[in-house]
């Protein structure tokens, strides 16, 4: 949209989202604000941008979608917050990820394989939220799915922008914070130790590649992918977030990447 400042229209999945709030308080220019999905917002599709911030239904407001810039349409951010799909979707198009399976039957061979299996009862949660860990049979639980622990040389969070890098993170342990017998190794998780960091990092250039061609095939424009790398040094797609946490300098990379799309040149 060049030579035209559109005005952000940040549409969440939560109108109490902190890091949507704090997108729209940060781009005072582009006169952004938050909307409803049943709300009376009306869209001028001659100059709004709709970034749509983890959300996957479509608003009332909607009408034909070519008359609508958005920033991560809803039906594609459905194939990335839903974990069969988004899994499904990342294996047609030959992104490597942790070996899934939505049968238990399944999961009960590769347990007895010697595997340890994360029985997902729940598909659209985070931070570990409606995970069971299966080393034996016996501990196996009905799940829509289950999927393969990776033993992790290193976790990673790569966002992506507009088809670029804009922030690159590794998941650490808080050891100053925690004791060493509190920190969780199967599920690296805030509550269990661990965080995001992006001081002293070498940069995988291949996981920065299958972060853009992640997104790219789950038709995003933007989104913070999750990446394992495991102990013979090859990397997997865990999930993408298409609402990622925003604070310091990872909100200022996004408000920069919006900011160098969309602002007057």
């Amino acid at each position: 949209m060049k030579g035209i400042m559109p005005r952000i229209i940040i549409y969440p999945y939560n109108l109490g989202s902190q890091s949507a709030k704090a997108l729209a308080q940060s781009l005072p220019e582009f006169r952004s604000k938050r909307v409803r999905p049943d709300g009376r917002y009306k869209h001028n599709w001659n100059s709004h941008v709709i970034l749509n911030w983890g959300n996957t239904e479509l608003p009332r407001w909607y009408r034909d979608e070519k008359r609508h810039l958005w920033l991560n349409h809803a039906t594609n951010v459905y194939l990335a917050v839903d974990k069969i799909t988004c899994l499904q979707t990342l294996k047609e198009k030959n992104i490597p990820t942790p070996e899934f399976t939505t049968s238990r039957a399944e999961a009960d061979r590769l347990v007895r394989e010697g595997k340890t299996i994360y029985c997902r009862t729940l598909t659209r949660a985070s931070e570990g939220r409606g995970i069971v860990i299966a080393t034996h049979w016996s501990e196996l639980v009905n799940a829509p799915l289950y999927t393969v622990r990776l033993i992790a040389r290193g976790e990673y969070r790569i966002h992506i922008f507009n088809n670029k890098v804009i922030d690159y993170q590794k998941k650490r342990r808080v050891s100053d914070l925690l004791e060493e017998e509190q920190v969780d190794e199967n599920i690296r998780n805030h509550n269990n130790g661990w965080v995001f960091c992006r001081d002293n990092l070498n940069r995988i250039e291949g996981n920065e590649i299958l972060a853009l061609n992640t997104i790219k095939a789950l038709n995003l424009d933007f989104g913070a992918v999750d990446i394992i790398r495991d102990v013979n040094r090859k990397s997997y797609v865990l999930e993408v977030n298409t609402a990622p946490g925003l604070m310091g300098t990872t909100l200022q990379n996004y408000i920069g990447g919006i900011k160098q799309n969309y602002a007057y040149n």
